[in-house]
């Protein structure tokens, strides 16, 4: 167990030697690679999904204002509200894969370093020590940012009940299927 989780550390931190050919990766890294991406791509299309529809909530209530310009600045003034929203919705397809990315990341991380050590790869109780390790840390920095030390606790013990709650059905439907 510990041999295991030492290799997988040394193939991530050490730099390998000239002389000696790189060693094979291990799978829990592949696998981790894999649902990482996943969860990243998700997170850019949910990103500029919500983006869209936002958008086009907007462009119902904006598209009655512009009716009595000229045709030239209306025209400039649609082509300049477009490259905006343009602009809008790659910031937001950014900003959901990258914060939805970086929690599957830590997720998946947590919960394969955890099989690792524990010994069981597809067990429940990895994913709910996964969800609930990275819903206390992600709670805890993201969610209450002007709060005191206090207030930070509180959330990291208000998302660790949340990722254990929801990790522990999660880890029985992974195990089953």
């Amino acid at each position: 167990c510990a041999r295991r989780v030492a290799a997988a550390l040394k193939y991530a931190f050490m730099p390998p030697a000239d002389d000696k050919p790189m060693p094979p990766r291990p799978a829990e890294m592949d696998e981790w690679l894999m649902m990482t991406v996943n969860g990243t791509l998700a997170g850019l299309t949910y990103g500029a999904l919500s983006q869209y529809l936002d958008e086009k909530q907007a462009d119902a209530y904006l598209s009655r204002q512009n009716v009595s310009r000229g045709v030239a600045i209306a025209a400039r003034d649609m082509a300049e509200a477009n490259s905006r929203k343009l602009v809008r919705l790659y910031s937001r397809a950014i900003s959901g894969g990258l914060s939805i990315g970086g929690f599957c990341a830590v997720f998946f991380g947590l919960e394969y370093a955890l099989a690792i050590a524990r010994g069981r790869c597809n067990d429940p109780v990895n994913t709910t020590l996964g969800g609930a390790l990275t819903c206390a840390g992600m709670s805890s920095y993201l969610g209450v940012l002007g709060g005191g030390a206090f207030a930070r606790g509180g959330a990291a013990v208000a998302g660790a009940a949340t990722g254990a709650v929801v990790g522990w059905p999660v880890g029985h439907i992974r195990t089953v299927s």
